[in-house]
C-alpha cells in the first residue's frame, strides 16, 4: 500500500501505482490472492514484517492477467456455474427449519463450505492447465458438499399421531 501511495521505480522515477484486488481485508473473500515469496496466499493476511525480505509479489499464473497483480478468476466461477454449485432460492417463501444433521456430517460439510473461491487450489494444481478442461478442486468440493445433503425422509400420514 505504501508503494501504491508513492509509486516510484528503483531509480526513483514516478510511475503508475500497482493494481491488485482487495475486498474484505480479513481473509474471507479470496480476491487478494497472489503469489507472495513463491507461495500462493491471500495478501491481506501476509504481514510484511513476518515475510522474508525482499518481498516478491506475482500474480497467479493459472488465471488470465488483468493488470499487475490482478487476475480474472472468471473460469473458476464458470466452473461453479457448470456444476450448479448453489441453491436457487428467491426468498418469496419460508423454507422452514433445515433438517437435523449428525455431528459427523456437520464437520465434513463445514470444511467443504469454507471455500472462499480464492483460487489457491487451482493455482497449485498441476492438472489445471490451459490444455485441460479440468474444473479443479473448488468446483469439485462444492459438488461433494451438495451431494452430502440428502433429502429428509418423508413422513407418512400414518406415522403421525394426534
Amino acid at each position: 500500500m505504501q508503494i501504491q501511495r508513492n509509486p516510484v521505480t528503483a531509480e526513483g522515477k514516478t510511475t503508475t501505482p500497482p493494481a491488485w484486488d482487495a475486498a474484505c481485508l480479513e481473509e474471507v473473500c479470496g480476491s487478494c490472492t497472489m503469489v507472495i515469496n513463491g507461495k500462493v496466499r491471500q495478501a491481506c493476511s501476509a504481514l510484511i514484517d513476518k515475510l522474508a525480505q525482499p518481498v516478491s509479489l506475482q500474480p497467479m499464473k493459472k488465471f488470465p492477467l488483468v493488470r499487475d497483480l490482478t487476475v480474472d478468476r472468471g473460469k473458476m466461477f464458470d466452473a461453479l456455474r457448470r456444476v450448479r454449485a448453489w441453491i436457487p432460492i428467491d426468498g418469496t417463501y419460508d423454507l422452514g427449519p433445515g433438517p437435523r444433521q449428525a455431528p459427523e456430517e456437520q464437520e465434513l460439510r463445514y470444511v467443504l463450505s469454507t471455500c472462499m473461491t480464492c483460487g489457491c487450489c487451482l493455482e497449485v494444481c498441476p492438472q489445471v492447465t490451459p490444455a485441460t478442461q479440468f474444473i479443479g478442486a473448488a468446483a469439485i468440493s462444492q459438488v461433494r458438499l451438495f451431494n452430502t445433503h440428502r433429502p429428509a425422509p418423508r413422513t407418512r400420514a400414518s406415522d403421525c399421531t394426534g
